[in-house]
């Protein structure tokens, strides 16, 4: 019974070592910042193996979020109400895509960053 505990413990922690939680890197793309009010906080871009979670540092507000792959193709596109709890969009493992390319519109600037 302890070797099944910790044969199972082991596999369990292998398992969640592999999916390591990034950050992106976002950078201003087209050097305008809109409103510059206090409460409009930074996108927050996490990811890892299966998701991008996109949160903020302040009060909600709402984005367009654009996830590109290395072709240029459209992997998500839509408009999200972004909190500092955060909202998951699944990304799709497909071998053939490198990086990927994330932009996050928020007002009149525009934010880009990569990952893998």
């Amino acid at each position: 019974m302890k070797k099944l505990f910790i044969i199972t413990f082991a596999l369990l922690t292998s398992m969640a070592g592999s999916a390591q939680i990034k950050t992106v890197q976002l950078s201003n793309e087209n050097n305008t910042i809109g409103n510059k009010k206090p409460d409009l906080g930074i996108p927050i871009v996490k990811y890892d193996d299966f998701k991008v979670v996109v949160s903020s540092d302040s009060l909600p507000q709402e984005a367009h979020i654009t996830i590109l792959g290395t072709r240029g193709n459209v992997m998500y596109s839509g408009f999200e109400v972004v909190t500092p709890a955060g909202m998951s969009i699944p990304v799709q493992d497909t071998s053939t895509e490198q990086k990927h390319k994330i932009e996050v519109l928020v007002g009149r600037s525009r934010l880009a960053g990569y990952f893998d």
